[in-house]
């Protein structure tokens, strides 16, 4: 999105008392029976550098939260966050950290020694390296199945999130 028609967007949710919210409270709003809000939860894939120069300093700007779904294995390569620009997003408080797996592969074509690394490994390595809990996940491509729900559950996501297109 154009860093212009984004600030648009972001002033119409101020405009609009829309509750900017993390991927990870979504459980417990909806839990809530009673609770009229309207809600929105922004999300950013893979950790590109432009999150951080165009995204983040009007998020900062309108004080509205997001999630950024980070590749570790991209980071500090051409066009992706750096260690620095990620720990400082992540300290911001503005922005929710989650895994988007290791290497952004395919999960539904890979066997289970290798999800294990690319669900679990990257949720302890964010965590390692940004001193804080990696709740939510983000599938690569939108695709998961079955098996995949049960092994993000296992490894301690409260959260996923895909792309169901309809």
């Amino acid at each position: 999105v154009n860093p212009q028609i984004f600030e648009e967007h972001l002033q119409l949710i101020k405009q609009k008392y829309y509750t900017d919210i993390f991927v990870e409270d979504i459980p417990n709003i909806l839990q809530s029976n009673s609770d009229t809000n309207k809600y929105i939860a922004l999300t950013f894939d893979d950790g590109y550098r432009d999150f951080y120069e165009n995204a983040f300093p009007l998020l900062k700007k309108y004080d509205i939260k997001s999630t950024l779904y980070v590749v570790p294995a991209f980071l500090n390569k051409h066009d992706y966050l750096t260690y620095a620009q990620l720990k400082e997003i992540s300290e911001s408080n503005l922005v929710e950290i989650g895994s988007h797996t290791m290497s952004h592969l395919d999960l539904t074509n890979l066997q289970t020694k290798n999800l294990d690394f690319e669900i679990l490994t990257s949720k302890k390595y964010l965590e390692s390296i940004l001193n804080t809990k990696i709740n939510t996940f983000s599938y690569p491509y939108g695709r998961y199945n079955k098996k995949l729900v049960e092994l993000t559950q296992n490894a301690g996501y409260t959260t996923a999130v895909s792309t169901d297109n309809g």
